[in-house]
């Protein structure tokens, strides 16, 4: 049987991600585990000509900061439920971030929340669940957040 010691839980502060949350630990207070909260962002840049740029000045440092803040609020939110949760702060394109944070925490399982869009929503915005679940060499637990009944 697989023992998940070391679940990486992406996100982005998203309901499906507090879906996600709490679903690792139930994976790991049973496994006795430890779970990698990583959330990634990407640094939002213009374009003039066909070369990025970045647009108004360095605002890098506050983006770091307000990310970093809302990850460790995150994180404290469930420490009470698990002692054992770390937090990660990526900064680069998400999924590949996931993926890279997988392989340098020598993760067991990925376990993330997915917001369940199709159609034209899901080809505008891509889907960073998809990409994880395609191409981690690791096991992947999608978990989708309830949803109201109308």
């Amino acid at each position: 049987m697989t023992q998940f010691k070391t679940l990486l839980v992406p996100t982005d502060f998203e309901p499906a991600s507090e879906a996600a949350i709490e679903t690792a630990i139930q994976l790991a207070t049973a496994f006795g585990g430890t779970i990698r909260l990583v959330h990634s962002y990407e640094i939002p840049v213009g374009a003039s000509l066909g070369a990025p740029v970045a647009p108004f000045g360095d605002y890098t440092p506050e983006l770091e900061r307000i990310s970093r803040e809302a990850l460790e609020a995150q994180a404290a939110k469930y420490k009470a439920k698990l002692a054992s949760i770390e937090t990660r702060l990526r900064v680069g394109i998400p999924w590949r971030e996931i993926l890279g944070a997988a392989e340098e925490e020598h993760a067991d399982v990925i376990v993330m929340g997915t917001h369940g869009r199709h159609g034209l929503p899901h080809a505008l915005l891509g889907s960073v669940a998809e990409k994880i679940v395609r191409m981690s060499p690791i096991p992947v637990l999608t978990v989708r957040a309830a949803t109201k009944s109308p």
